[in-house]
């Protein structure tokens, strides 16, 4: 298949970037995530969400309904300073923080999380991917008509790391 433009929305997976072996910066703690839900009811949600912060992280309940709870937990990695006790727990996703510093380049647009990934403390990565599509979509036009591909793709790469730099700056604030 061809095409002018690829718009990689595939999250954190950031199928492109990993494609075109694109670098990241990993700018925070490292982050693992786990997630699932459990049957019964938590009566302290008396029906809502529950959102806490932890020392080195945060968890999140929802009900669901018919007596299941969703539960998600963020937790910082610790790195071990001891020798290797050959004890490795990697249940969960890599949450950790990256910004890929070519996220628009030539024929290429990285949407949302495959641009920047931040843990969803931030409260806003569907609205960060919704955004980043359409300034995507817009630039993407202006091309069409004639704008500078190299100049349209400057302008999305420090739309993102804006907006990336913005956030974490807000998240290193809720892990201190």
């Amino acid at each position: 298949m061809r095409a002018r433009w690829v718009f990689d929305g595939t999250g954190l997976r950031a199928w492109l970037a990993r494609r075109l072996k694109l670098q990241a910066d990993h700018s925070g703690p490292p982050l693992r995530v786990s997630f699932g839900w459990k049957d019964g009811s938590d009566p302290f949600l008396e029906g809502q969400p529950l959102f806490r912060q932890h020392k080195g992280g945060w968890e999140w309940h929802a009900p669901l309904g018919n007596g299941r709870t969703a539960w998600v937990r963020l937790e910082q990695v610790v790195r071990r300073t001891k020798p290797d006790d050959g004890v490795h727990d990697l249940s969960g996703l890599d949450m950790t923080w990256r910004l890929h510093h070519l996220s628009a380049g030539p024929g290429y647009f990285l949407l949302g999380d495959a641009a920047a990934l931040l843990d969803p403390a931030s409260s806003n990565g569907v609205l960060r991917a919704l955004m980043s599509g359409m300034l995507a979509a817009d630039l993407a036009a202006r091309m069409l008509r004639g704008a500078d591909e190299c100049s349209a793709a400057h302008a999305y790469m420090n739309w993102i790391e804006a907006i990336y730099h913005h956030q974490r700056k807000s998240l290193r604030q809720l892990y201190c």
